[in-house]
């Protein structure tokens, strides 16, 4: 699959006749561009003869035309003049503008170009290529990108030292693993061992004139029932005449 990016830029004047233009300085194209790259982390482009050549072509046709276009009449698609110079590429982009007098105010001028600085800005460009030429006092620009589908590691300037490759941030420490201390166990309270009431005490006496009653209980001895438990007890003392007895309830019966 293949990508292809067109973008032309109109300058806000044309130079008249005669006017003074700086030279172009491919090196200064490369440079800017790079920067702008380099500034969004971007990997910087290298400078390709092959691209050299296709913007060159395009430059002259435009300034010989005086006429910018992508693709004049009975000229080749930007693609085909890439292709043509022996540049094998998988994404490619160009971007054209004219009557700019420096390489500088056209580069700001592109890049204040949604369009154009997208192309400037692209995602797997690898490499790039620039070029002017006059129609009579008028600059005709072109800037071919391309890319290749490999990595490289280009200086942001010819000449430069290459782009520190980018230091990956160490890897944090790993959080220490908690400690979890085993929950308590706790041991239930204790049930209240409930002491039953005492049961209650009625003591009487009594003197017999006549005898005592046969049927006094000397030892406890129950006296009342209800289901099949006793709830009255008693027990009697005899001392001469009198006999005292005590009894005791458990429950209701």
């Amino acid at each position: 699959m293949r990508v292809l990016s067109l973008l032309g830029a109109t300058a806000a004047f044309v130079l008249l006749a005669g006017q003074h233009v700086d030279a172009f300085s491919r090196t200064e194209m490369i440079c800017l561009v790079n920067k702008e790259r380099a500034q969004r982390g971007l990997p910087a482009l290298g400078e390709d003869s092959r691209l050299n050549n296709a913007a060159q072509e395009h430059s002259n046709a435009q300034a010989n035309a005086r006429q910018m276009s992508h693709q004049l009449p009975g000229q080749s698609s930007p693609s085909q003049r890439v292709s043509k110079y022996g540049y094998d590429w998988k994404t490619m982009a160009e971007n054209v503008a004219y009557g700019y007098s420096t390489v500088s105010i056209c580069m700001q001028k592109w890049m204040q170009s949604p369009g154009h600085r997208a192309n400037i800005l692209k995602t797997g460009l690898t490499h790039f290529g620039s070029a002017v030429a006059y129609g009579g006092s008028t600059p005709y620009y072109t800037q071919d990108f391309g890319g290749d589908g490999k990595t490289y590691n280009f200086p942001i300037c010819p000449g430069s030292s290459p782009a520190p490759a980018p230091v990956p941030a160490p890897n944090p420490a790993p959080a220490p693993r908690p400690v979890y201390s085993p929950a308590p166990v706790y041991s239930p309270a204790p049930k209240p061992v409930y002491s039953p009431a005492p049961a209650p005490v009625k003591t009487y006496a009594s003197a017999v004139a006549n005898g005592m009653p046969s049927n006094l209980p000397l030892q406890w001895t129950c006296i009342k029932t209800a289901n099949g438990k006793c709830h009255r007890w008693r027990k009697c003392t005899v001392n001469g005449r009198k006999w005292n007895c005590t009894e005791r309830w458990v429950g209701q019966p």
